[in-house]
């Protein structure tokens, strides 16, 4: 069985990444990912072993990883968001209108879809 946290940071490496992998490596990960086929399914369909397959999902995976270990572009990322949701906590201790502080908030909330679709 995955992990719930490992599947859903795999997925956003992918998210990120996914256009480094090459287009074999992209669509077995995708069958298996977000189709959730089963490893037997794939190679079935494929003609080639479950090893094969098996091996280019390990393989992906551990591009992926190694693209962010290298990029950090997930991590900056996630920094970014911190301090975004710091930033909107700290408006409450402005010293401006409740609407000012609304509105400050509502910007940078917006941000936050926009940039993170958080």
């Amino acid at each position: 069985m995955k992990n719930i946290k490992e599947l859903k940071n795999i997925n956003l490496l992918y998210d990120v990444y996914c256009e480094l992998l090459n287009n074999g490596q992209r669509e077995i990960f995708e069958e298996y990912y977000h189709r959730d086929y089963s490893i037997c399914e794939i190679a079935k369909q494929r003609k080639v072993s479950r090893q094969f397959i098996s091996s280019i999902i390990k393989s992906a995976v551990a591009q992926l990883k190694q693209f962010e270990k290298k990029m950090k572009l997930v991590e900056q990322s996630n920094h970014r968001i911190a301090v975004i949701n710091e930033l909107i906590n700290d408006v409450d201790n402005l010293e401006c209108s409740l609407d000012k502080k609304k509105n400050i908030k509502l910007k940078m909330t917006k941000l936050l879809k926009r940039e993170y679709n958080v």
